[in-house]
């Protein structure tokens, strides 16, 4: 008879000004986005036209799974190319900070479901815990939970009377810089620049462990390329300043977005000691709002299973985006934007 395997883990970054609110918008089906696609891996290659996003908590949880529980590679039936990518556990707890995440691992019959609601509560307040039921003691479930809050010191310019049309196409709302003001430019950094369409930023917030960098270049092959390449262009470079003359926009995002990963669905696990169990269910939702006062995040990931003027600093073409801890080597949360389909439009 198989086995039940639950697998949840569940990101939680929020970024926010104070009094800043979450994502209102409605949740969305990924299946039933055109244009935007959502990863588990930063490998995944980039293709024309669609935005690629990225959260790390389906590796976190892949690799707590791994080393608490099946103690060797993770080997599925069919072997998925997302179970190829997860094995090489690229980002890992290496990148995160302790106190912005948990990663358990436990069978039902050892309490794991409490254990992870205690967890949450004594770390990170979260009084709603992991809202998940398990029903036999042989059931088990792996979690991992990341928190992140930064704040802007002074909230940027709401710039909605003069939007952008990104990619010559869509009006989106923006904000960003247009009159010049000294304490909301120095929290620009210009890390490369060669001309309006080629150039790398960092906006600051009151975290000095986090890094938002956005990055209007051609991208490469694929997300992690892409990423590799603009960490290699900033590398040991000065920052430039935001001067009087220099025009900054940024498009506002506000989307809430569920992705089942279809191709893990009904995977056996070929696994010595796990033969029998199956994987029933692997989603993803991802929440993100980005405006004038600040970064908003919230995602979840898991696996189930059951038996059976001067220089214009404009976003208006293809753009990455991404979220990394200064001694982390990979981003916690990626997004190459290619489209206007998770904008908000004016």
């Amino acid at each position: 008879m198989k086995k039940f395997i639950s697998v949840l883990c569940f990101l939680f970054i929020n970024i926010f000004i104070s009094n800043y609110s979450l994502t209102q918008a409605a949740e969305t089906d990924a299946d039933d986005l055109q244009q935007t696609t959502v990863t588990s891996y930063l490998q995944k290659k980039i293709t024309k036209g669609k935005n690629l996003i990225f959260c790390s908590t389906m590796q976190l949880a892949w690799n707590v799974l791994w080393d608490g529980l099946i103690k060797e590679p993770i080997k599925l039936s069919g072997t998925p190319e997302i179970q190829t990518m997860l094995n090489q556990r690229l980002t890992n707890k290496e990148d995160i900070s302790d106190d912005a995440y948990i990663a358990m691992v436990g069978f039902e019959a050892d309490g794991i479901v409490q254990k992870i609601d205690e967890a949450l509560l004594k770390k990170f307040n979260n009084k709603k815990g992991c809202s998940i039921k398990l029903n036999d003691p042989s059931d088990f479930l792996a979690y991992a939970y990341l928190f992140k809050s930064l704040e802007f010191k002074n909230k940027f310019e709401d710039l909605n009377a003069s939007p952008i049309f990104f990619n010559k196409t869509t009006k989106v709302e923006t904000f960003g810089i247009k009159q010049y003001s000294y304490e909301i430019a120095k929290q620009v950094k210009i890390l490369h620049y060669n001309n309006d369409d080629d150039f790398i930023l960092k906006l600051e917030s009151k975290s000095q462990n986090d890094e938002i960098i956005l990055a209007k270049i051609e991208p490469k092959e694929t997300l992690l390329s892409t990423v590799d390449y603009v960490f290699e262009q900033i590398k040991n470079k000065k920052t430039i300043i935001v001067e009087k003359g220099d025009i900054l926009k940024i498009p506002k995002f506000d989307f809430d977005i569920f992705k089942k990963y279809s191709e893990l669905i009904n995977r056996d696990f070929l696994n010595k000691n796990f033969v029998g169990y199956f994987i029933a269910k692997a989603f993803q939702g991802i929440k993100f709002k980005l405006d004038e006062k600040g970064v908003v995040l919230v995602s979840y990931a898991g696996m189930t299973g059951i038996t059976s003027v001067g220089k214009h600093l404009i976003f208006d073409k293809p753009f990455l985006f991404c979220l990394k801890e200064k001694n982390g080597k990979y981003p916690y949360f990626a997004m190459w934007v290619d489209n206007a389909e998770l904008m908000l439009k004016k």
